[in-house]
């Protein structure tokens, strides 16, 4: 039985000793209706109890509920334990505008079922390891609560390799069973007490941005890696950023628009290359020899040896602020 195209039951008509009969075929399309009918009520009720816990759940990371006893004794209501404490993890679909709006159009049914296919993906890879997992899903977004057991709340070493483990096992998982798209994945640092995780959630949506902007879609970003740019964006205005930028890098880029070469991207290639210069070549399809005269102009407009660890430093740090003020601007 086919509802929304996804089958939802199956219905078998056996006969022992006789043929079937017209009115035997007729009555089995009346039961599929009917079954139908009821399936289709189920599914409406349990869309309505979903949206109410889904809202709820989204209060909990928003940081609406200033009474821990309040906050659990809302999710007795839905039947959600919240006396733990819980890692999040925010899961989203790369590209995810262009995806569905390109790619699939006026199909939202498809769409509609594809996500469908990850949050089971999901669901189920998280409820196997444990039940007491809390898991819900906004726009392009899924959100998951991770228990921590009471004897391991202070072991940092431990909660940290947990969360690396648990977030590198559920992307495996979607890689493995979702085509139409790739996921990143962004963690927040553990708080014990489950009123914090507000905290958590915004530090888990500042590692997916900054974490996107610094290392691309696709992956997976810990607060604790994206802190030292989080703390850059913050440390100065945006004019003092634009003017480090243009401190380290601005000859470059004025080389680049009026000779229309790509000696600043050549550049980047390079420092993600650690210096190595004939995979940068083969990055940038480009021959050996074309890459070692390239970082010569370079040292020379930059007036930098690309070999000394401290100016290799800040032009590398200048390259990062640049994308992240460009996102910002």
């Amino acid at each position: 039985m086919t509802i929304y195209k996804k089958n939802r039951a199956y219905v078998r008509l056996i006969s022992v000793d006789k043929d079937f009969k017209e009115v035997d075929i007729i009555s089995l399309e009346r039961a599929i209706e009917a079954v139908a009918i009821v399936i289709l009520k189920k599914m409406g009720e349990e869309e309505i109890e979903k949206k109410y816990k889904n809202d709820f759940l989204n209060d909990v990371i928003n940081g609406e509920f200033k009474s821990k006893e309040t906050l659990i004794e809302r999710g007795a209501f839905f039947n959600i334990d919240l006396n733990g404490s819980y890692l999040l993890f925010l899961l989203s679909i790369d590209s995810f505008d262009y995806i569905f709006s390109k790619e699939f159009g006026e199909r939202k049914l498809q769409t509609h079922n594809i996500l469908s296919d990850l949050f089971n993906v999901v669901f189920n890879s998280f409820f196997s390891k444990s039940e007491e997992s809390i898991i819900w899903s906004m726009n392009k977004n899924i959100f998951i609560l991770y228990p921590v057991l009471k004897e391991n709340v202070n072991d940092k070493n431990f909660v940290k390799n947990l969360s690396e483990n648990v977030a590198q096992n559920i992307k495996k998982k979607v890689d493995k069973h979702i085509n139409e798209f790739t996921i990143s994945v962004g963690v927040g640092r553990f708080y014990e007490d489950v009123l914090n995780i507000n905290k958590s959630y915004k530090e888990a949506q500042e590692s997916l941005r900054i974490g996107k902007l610094v290392w691309g879609d696709n992956n997976i970003y810990h607060y604790d890696d994206i802190e030292t740019y989080n703390i850059l964006m913050r440390s100065g205005s945006k004019e003092e950023l634009k003017g480090f930028v243009q401190e380290k890098l601005g000859k470059l880029i004025e080389h680049d628009k009026k000779r229309n070469s790509e000696l600043l991207d050549t550049l980047e290639e390079i420092l993600n290359s650690d210096g190595n210069l004939r995979t940068t070549a083969e990055k940038m399809f480009l021959h050996y020899k074309t890459v070692s005269y390239r970082r010569d102009q370079i040292e020379e407009i930059l007036g930098i040896s690309l070999n000394d660890m401290e100016e290799k430093f800040s032009i590398y740090m200048a390259l990062k602020i640049k994308q992240l003020i460009q996102d910002t601007i």
